[in-house]
């Protein structure tokens, strides 16, 4: 299964799972859909993946879709921040390593990894909708903890 478009949980929800017992799903959490059907169709409840692996169903009400996707430029340095003459890499707000590239300093870096590759802009539009915002980390409130932390959660396997 791909899981290619997000949601933002707009309240607090409990689950009852059969596996994991009852749980809550706090609002502001992260989710993953399968498709982007929701856009067409009008179902009661959507199935997601929730971190970890977890697939639960919560009710499409529940979901807010059109929050803009951020991707995140990071340079291979400590905290990610660094103007660097080396490695930098282009990570969506789920912790997915989109591009990798070699630059000379921080200020090619969007450059040369997404703005100045039409291939790249057309897969990045493709895989997020074209409703997405390229952002150094360190412009809003994301950390290379945190990245790091979201890749953790939403990648593990159970």
């Amino acid at each position: 299964m791909s899981y290619q478009f997000g949601a933002t949980i707009n309240r607090d929800v409990y689950i009852n799972d059969k596996v994991s017992g009852k749980f809550k799903v706090f609002k502001g959490e992260h989710v993953l859909l399968f498709n982007n059907e929701y856009k067409t169709k009008h179902h009661t409840s959507q199935l997601v993946r929730y971190r970890n692996n977890k697939h639960i169903h919560i009710k499409t009400e529940y979901l807010d879709f059109d929050i803009p996707r951020k991707l995140y430029i990071l340079s291979n340095s400590n905290d990610g921040t660094k103007d660097i003459n080396g490695e930098y890499m282009l990570i969506d707000d789920y912790g997915v390593i989109l591009y990798q590239q070699h630059c000379s300093a921080k200020k090619f870096a969007k450059k040369d990894l997404i703005i100045g590759s039409s291939e790249r802009l057309k897969s990045c539009s493709k895989r997020y909708g074209g409703n997405y915002k390229i952002l150094f980390l360190g412009e809003d409130e994301m950390t290379a903890e945190k990245i790091l932390q979201i890749y953790r959660d939403y990648h593990s396997k159970e």
